[in-house]
């Protein structure tokens, strides 16, 4: 059994609620803790271009401005920093990023056939 399963199996069912009902708190989604398990909760941060809502915080250009650029290090260097911002406001999940784009240049469909 991995750890994921280990830590599903142990959670009682009205721990399995708690963890997908969310509580208040100060990111866009928080999941609370099961502390008997050592679980401390995640914050959840949203926000493809800097860090929302939020106060001192940089405005990166978008993914696919920044993927027109064909530029791999600037396209790392603005995630690795995007990231990094989402890490000093206390988020462990960052939601939103557009990280497959050769998928949807590879589509027919998307591509005006």
């Amino acid at each position: 059994m991995n750890k994921a399963e280990h830590f599903v199996s142990s959670l009682t069912l009205d721990e399995k609620a708690w963890l997908v009902t969310g509580v208040p708190g100060p990111c866009i989604g928080n999941i609370g803790p099961v502390l008997r398990l050592n679980f401390t909760g995640l914050c959840l941060q949203d926000g493809p271009n800097a860090v929302r809502p939020s106060d001192y915080v940089s405005v990166f250009p978008s993914g696919i401005t920044i993927a027109s650029s064909w530029d791999r290090d600037l396209i790392y260097d603005r995630f690795h920093d995007l990231g990094l911002e989402y890490k000093g406001k206390g988020a462990q999940v960052a939601l939103g990023y557009v990280a497959a784009l050769k998928f949807f240049f590879l589509a027919p469909a998307n591509l005006g056939h």
